[in-house]
């Protein structure tokens, strides 16, 4: 199995978008004709996809974790206090980055999926494919959840497609996304040897479960999660630090591969998250999430906020920005909730949902609920809510459940009223980059409100 080193080569090939293009096309920088000829080119750029993901994740956690009642910034200032306050223009250069680097990644999985044919042996091909429709799915279910009305490219575009730079409805996206993934788990296997960093039907179907669920479409997303959790193929690692160690682990669906000391393929956010980082201090526990652990939840406290109040989960002794901390994106305890989550929408918290979010917590030393404790609907998506702050804190999941439950506004609005600022309805999605607008020649408008 290669391991996912991102080689020269992509660098060269991929390229980046030109200055005065808008960043869905990026120019590549040797002929098509010159690669893409056999299998190992195809594969060179499939890692090309990997190593997008890599530079979108460096930034994520700033819309994710940053923007929602989670985590905050100890120098509060800059463009990450901008969006933490919600004070974020669309001139952002934050949210331009992102926006950037996923569309860059898309234009990658556009590439590799059109070279398919080169591919001569059958089952490789079905994997290369799968996997380059799970890593576009991911990052159009990121940009819809954040942005809303974005351009959906499925193909190779050139700079003078200019329509395709319009925005689409968040339903064509859905449906796109929904569709890649619904593929993916028919091409991809069920295992890639080890490797959490490759996509696998399991991790599509986690992925896709997640999808429903965000769409409230709840049987679909139950049957999905049930297939999961009855394949025998993951697990909860038996202790909460062990989670994070990508050396042995059952319990992860998919994850972004990191590498120190290995030719540039380290990562920063471990340097970046501490007070001795370039920025001071990043993504680290707001007041209200610290105090919102129970005194008896000291497995999770002690491991994710450090002594002096910073993110513990990816602490690391690499030099900075050379860190080898995989960043989880999908694991198994997120399985477990999401199916408690779903079957309580559907048919209130049951046993099955008390024995979901009960296993949860007995990894974490907790107590179990009892039907007393949650006898109501309303009952257990409050104890869901806590559960899964203190369970995946720090790991990009937080804006996005405040935005599926909505409760967004509610929640945001009252930690304003002590610390200062105030959320308006439009921001529950970002201002799509004004960088781009500016390039597209109209096709591409601006969310409302901005």
């Amino acid at each position: 199995m290669k391991k996912l080193i991102f080689i020269s080569i992509v660098f060269v090939l991929i390229g980046t978008s030109c200055s005065k293009q808008l960043d869905l096309t990026p120019e590549s920088a040797i002929g098509e004709k010159d690669f893409y000829q056999n299998t190992d080119q195809v594969e060179a750029a499939l890692v090309g996809c990997y190593d997008g993901l890599q530079h979108s994740i460096q930034t994520e956690y700033v819309l994710c974790e940053i923007r929602s009642d989670n985590t905050t910034t100890v120098l509060g200032e800059g463009e990450f206090k901008l969006i933490d306050y919600f004070m974020e223009t669309p001139d952002n250069s934050i949210t331009t980055n992102y926006w950037q680097v996923c569309y860059n990644t898309i234009f990658r999985t556009n590439k590799v999926l059109q070279y398919l044919d080169v591919i001569s042996d059958g089952p490789t091909r079905e994997r290369v494919e799968g996997e380059a429709l799970f890593i576009r799915a991911l990052n159009y279910f990121n940009l819809v959840r954040l942005f809303g009305n974005i351009p959906l490219v499925t193909d190779v575009i050139l700079a003078e497609d200019k329509e395709k730079f319009a925005n689409v409805s968040p339903d064509k996206t859905y449906d796109q996304i929904i569709a890649d993934l619904q593929n993916a788990i028919s091409l991809l296997p069920a295992s890639n040897e080890g490797q959490f960093s490759r996509a696998t039907s399991g991790a599509a179907k986690g992925l896709l479960a997640k999808v429903y669920l965000t769409l409230k479409q709840y049987d679909k997303a139950l049957s999905l999660l049930r297939e999961v959790t009855s394949s025998g193929v993951y697990s909860l690692q038996p202790t909460y630090p062990e989670v994070f160690d990508p050396q042995v682990n059952n319990e992860i669906l998919f994850s972004i591969r990191f590498m120190s000391a290995v030719g540039g393929e380290g990562e920063s956010y471990s340097s970046e998250f501490t007070l001795t980082g370039v920025y001071g201090g990043l993504n680290n526990p707001t007041p209200d999430m610290m105090s919102g652990y129970s005194v008896a939840d000291s497995i999770r406290y002690n491991f994710s906020i450090t002594p002096d109040s910073l993110c513990g989960k990816y602490l690391s002794d690499a030099n900075s920005g050379d860190a080898g901390n995989d960043w989880p994106v999908l694991r198994y305890a997120d399985i477990l909730l999401m199916l408690g989550e779903t079957i309580n929408e559907i048919n209130g918290p049951t046993q099955e949902a008390l024995d979901a979010i009960n296993a949860v917590r007995e990894r974490a030393g907790l107590p179990d609920y009892t039907s007393a404790d949650l006898s109501t609907k309303d009952q257990y998506r409050s104890a869901m809510e806590k559960e899964r702050i203190h369970e995946l804190g720090f790991e990009n999941h937080r804006w996005f459940d405040l935005l599926r439950t909505g409760r967004a506004m509610e929640v945001m609005n009252a930690q304003g009223a002590k610390y200062g600022f105030t959320m308006s309805e439009h921001q529950l999605l970002f201002a799509i980059p004004q960088r781009e607008i500016d390039v597209s020649d109209g096709y591409l408008v601006q969310n409302p409100g901005y």
